[in-house]
């Protein structure tokens, strides 16, 4: 599975985005809207997930069932 974060909008409280996933045929369709915490030198709980490539896992939780990891 192949995703796509685009952050449209840095503000000081929040960076606004959307996620994306990659269909078969190489279109992107939109997943949802996101907000995250703006950058801050990738403090834990404080920062927003840096920018990069991520590999992403599918896995079942007994609490949560299907699960994506990134």
């Amino acid at each position: 599975m192949r995703v796509c974060l685009e952050r449209n909008k840095w503000e000081e409280r929040q960076i606004l985005g959307s996620l994306y996933v990659y269909r078969d045929n190489g279109e992107l369709a939109v997943v949802c809207h996101t907000m995250e915490l703006p950058w801050r030198d990738n403090e834990r709980r404080l920062s927003c997930i840096p920018t990069g490539v991520y590999n992403v896992v599918k896995h079942q939780s007994p609490k949560f069932g299907h699960i994506v990891n990134f």
